[in-house]
């Protein structure tokens, strides 16, 4: 008897824990090559402001910031649908009203060249690559929106 109460209760639980459960924002990460120094980034996000942004820290000597090692973005919405997101300087992304609130599907690359270049004490080589490995921080990689918590980040 205890034991079907015990599962009706996790049964329970879980319903209305997945039931109440907001989306989360998932980054499917990838590498083909190391020696490429490119990352692929596909991200499906759920903002509920209009902007999208990369870390505000660490490379404010850059003007458009991390996002100066971005391309070849791509954002839609679920039907596969263009989403003209307007870029502005330090790696903020604005999204268009007519897309506010809903998801966004992000597809972008980071060429992991940040060692080629002067960097301010603290953050020398930011990102870098050495023969089979990669370094790099979060703030170089992810298109994020502000009110984020928590994300889910997949590695291929």
């Amino acid at each position: 008897m205890i034991k079907l109460l015990l599962q009706k209760v996790l049964f329970g639980f879980f319903f209305l824990s997945f039931h109440f459960s907001k989306a989360q924002d998932l980054y499917e990460v990838t590498i083909n090559k190391v020696s490429e120094r490119v990352v692929n980034i596909k991200a499906k996000l759920f903002p509920k402001s209009d902007s999208l942004l990369m870390s505000p820290f660490g490379a404010t000597h850059l003007k458009n910031g991390w996002a100066t090692f971005v391309t070849n973005l791509s954002a839609t919405n679920n039907n596969g649908e263009k989403i003209n997101l307007r870029e502005l300087e330090n790696g903020l992304f604005i999204i268009p009203s007519e897309n506010k609130g809903i998801p966004i599907n992000l597809s972008y690359q980071v060429s992991i060249v940040h060692d080629q270049g002067k960097w301010p004490f603290g953050y020398k080589e930011a990102a870098y690559v050495k023969n089979d490995m990669l370094m790099t921080t979060g703030n170089a990689l992810f298109i994020t929106r502000m009110d984020m918590d928590s994300a889910l980040i997949l590695f291929g």
